[in-house]
């Protein structure tokens, strides 16, 4: 039983399968949304302490979705989506910590 929803494909909203690159974005930028919201909650909008920390968590997904972006079997509509929502993240992250020295990081990833 395991084993046959394992080979089971990934669905997207529209019912539709991903494939594994798409798979993989979707994945990235649902753990760097959580993140970004958990900070949010924790900091209470960065005015409660540093949100370095989760932006050192929310870096790896970053970077994956930044390598998804640019080398991922992906649509172009997905694409684009993925650009948007990843400078979303970037914006956020940096408005809320911008004097905490992660500025130089931030724009690595812009």
């Amino acid at each position: 039983m395991l084993q046959q929803h394992l080979h089971k494909p990934v669905r997207n909203e529209m019912d539709h399968p991903l494939n594994a690159d798409e798979t993989l974005l979707h994945y990235f930028g649902q753990r760097a949304y959580q993140i970004v919201i958990t900070a949010i909650r924790q900091t209470k909008g960065g005015t409660c302490g540093s949100i370095g920390r989760y932006y050192l968590q929310a870096l790896p997904y970053l970077e994956g979705i930044d390598w998804m972006i640019r080398y991922g079997e992906i649509d172009p509509r997905t694409r684009e989506q993925a650009k948007v929502g990843m400078s979303g993240f970037i914006k956020i992250l940096e408005q809320f910590d911008r004097d905490h020295g992660f500025e130089d990081r931030i724009v690595h990833l812009q």
